[in-house]
């Protein structure tokens, strides 16, 4: 899986936390809520590369910046959501351009 680049990471997008002691079948969704000036600031004490993730809201997405968010570093993310489809898990996740819908649909 691909390291998040934060340059491009933006509050509201989907993401989900499998940290290395994780089963592959364990995960937590979230969605970020803020991505504070010490994530990129290497000299910070706390919080270096870490973003702050709604991981608990009932499922009331749509007003997850009501709700409060666990700091968390970024090499435990990853983009999109996993969802559990019987036997499969599948990772739902946004689409970058209409290029890469065409390569996902039509194979190309």
């Amino acid at each position: 899986m691909c390291k998040i680049d934060v340059s491009k990471l933006k509050v509201g997008d989907k993401v989900y936390y499998q940290p290395s002691h994780y089963a592959e079948t364990d995960w937590e969704n979230g969605m970020v809520k803020e991505i504070p000036d010490f994530t990129t600031d290497k000299t910070a004490s706390v919080g270096y590369n870490c973003i702050r993730v709604v991981y608990n809201c009932a499922g009331d997405w749509e007003n997850f910046k009501n709700y409060t968010s666990a700091l968390t570093n970024l090499r435990d993310l990853k983009l999109g959501w996993l969802h559990q489809i019987g036997e499969r898990v599948v990772t739902v996740r946004p689409i970058s351009s209409l290029s890469e819908l065409r390569r996902i649909v039509l194979g190309e």
